[in-house]
């Protein structure tokens, strides 16, 4: 229940995003954006990986989410078809997904031509072992049209 509400949310944001947008031509303008993290608003540090493969074709605006409190946590925007990694704090987190051609802003994302996708499950990255830190590759590669995500459990091995 609460998973779905969350999802209603992200999608009740959109099309509020989609309703109240600009005319046309402002509708086209972009953002210069570089592919990376955007902001960790956790007061953590980020040092567990998450791995996020994409097709040419779209960009994407990664936004992780407290499971529990829905606050946000961190923010990273990736280039369609680049390789893309960045390191998250500690934690469980709903992952979103927003998707499009033209950034256009955190108010707007991708304007009318948004997509979005929230994955079922949260997240969680945490230490395993004395030296071992636990993250996830989330394969977007085959997201449309399939509006699927694959996931798979990423383990860094740090030695002393």
């Amino acid at each position: 229940m609460i998973k779905s509400l969350s999802r209603m949310l992200w999608l009740v944001s959109l099309a509020v995003l989609t309703l109240n947008s600009a005319p046309a031509a402002m509708a086209q303008e972009t953002v210069d954006v570089r592919p990376g993290l955007m902001w960790n608003k956790t007061g953590l540090p980020a040092v567990f990986p998450l791995q996020v493969r994409t097709a040419v074709g779209q960009n994407y605006f990664l936004h992780l989410s407290d499971a529990e409190t829905d606050e946000p946590a961190l923010a990273a925007f990736i280039e369609g078809g680049s390789f893309f990694r960045v390191l998250v704090p500690p934690g469980r987190f709903t992952v979103r997904f927003a998707y499009g051609r033209r950034w256009q802003g955190e108010d707007r994302l991708f304007g009318p031509e948004s997509g979005l996708v929230a994955l079922d499950d949260p997240l969680e990255f945490f230490v395993t072992g004395f030296n071992r830190k636990s993250g996830h590759v989330i394969d977007l590669t085959s997201l449309v049209p399939h509006l699927e995500a694959r996931i798979d459990r990423l383990e860094i091995c740090q030695g002393v």
